[in-house]
C-alpha cells in the first residue's frame, strides 16, 4: 500500500511542477513585453529628442504631467524629460538603455526560443551588471575626451554629467594618453563581463575568417586558370 501511494503521489508532484514553470513562464515572458515597450519608448524619446523641448536641464521647468502647448519629442513630455534626463547624464551612451532593455526580448523571442522562467539572481547576474556599469563610465568618459564640445547639441556634451565629470578630474594627472588607456581598459573589461566575451574564441574566430577569406582570395585571383 505504502508503495502504491508513493507512485500515485509522483505524478502528481509532476505536474504541480510542470504547472509552476509554466506559470512561471507566463511571468516572466510577461514581465518581457513590459521590458521591451519600455526599452522602445525610451528608444523612440532619445531619437526624438530636442534641445527645445521641456527637460531637467532648461532654465523653465514645467512638471511632466503639466499640458505644454509644442512638443517635438515623438512620445510627448515623459519622452522629452527621459531623453533630456539620459543625455545629461551620460550623453551618447544612453542608447545603450534601450539596447539593453530589448536585447533579452529579442534573445528569449526570437534567437533562443527557449523555455524558460525568471533567471536566478546568482553572482553571475551580478557581475554583470558590475560590468555594464563599467561600460556606461569609461565610455561616457572616452567620448567626453574625443568629442568637442561644439559637436553635439547635448546639454552636457557628449560624454553627460559623468564623463565631463570623470575626464576633468583624470586628464591632468594621467595625462591624455594615460587616461584613455586606462579607461579603454575598463571598456573592454565590461564587455568581457557583462556579455561574456571570449577574447581567445573570438581572436580564434576571426583567425579562422581571416586564413579562409584570404586563401579564397589569393586562389581566385592568383592561382586560377586564366
Amino acid at each position: 500500500m505504502a508503495k502504491k501511494s508513493q507512485a500515485t503521489k509522483k505524478p502528481a508532484e509532476q505536474a504541480v511542477s510542470i504547472s509552476r514553470i509554466r506559470i512561471n513562464q507566463l511571468f516572466f515572458e510577461s514581465w518581457l513585453i513590459i521590458q521591451g515597450t519600455l526599452g522602445l519608448f525610451i528608444l523612440l524619446s532619445l531619437l526624438s529628442y530636442s534641445p527645445q523641448d521641456p527637460g531637467w536641464s532648461t532654465q523653465e521647468f514645467v512638471s511632466p504631467l503639466n499640458k505644454v502647448d509644442e512638443i517635438n519629442n515623438t512620445v510627448g513630455t515623459w519622452g522629452a524629460y527621459i531623453s533630456d534626463f539620459l543625455f545629461s547624464l551620460i550623453g551618447y551612451i544612453a542608447y545603450l538603455i534601450p539596447a539593453w532593455l530589448i536585447y533579452p526580448v529579442i534573445k528569449h523571442f526570437f534567437i533562443t526560443k527557449t523555455t524558460v522562467g525568471w533567471p536566478s539572481l546568482t553572482s553571475l547576474q551580478f557581475i554583470k551588471v558590475i560590468g555594464w556599469v563599467l561600460v556606461v563610465i569609461s565610455c561616457s568618459t572616452l567620448l567626453s575626451i574625443f568629442i568637442e564640445p561644439t559637436e553635439t547639441f547635448f546639454p552636457y556634451e557628449g560624454g553627460g554629467i559623468i564623463g565631463n565629470g570623470i575626464s576633468s578630474n583624470t586628464l591632468q594627472p594621467l595625462s591624455y594618453v594615460g587616461t584613455v588607456l586606462i579607461f579603454l581598459t575598463f571598456s573592454l573589461i565590461g564587455l568581457t563581463l557583462s556579455l561574456e566575451i571570449s577574447w581567445t574564441i573570438l581572436i580564434n574566430k576571426i583567425q579562422e575568417y581571416l586564413l579562409k577569406f584570404g586563401g579564397n582570395f589569393w586562389a581566385e585571383n592568383f592561382f586560377t586558370d586564366r
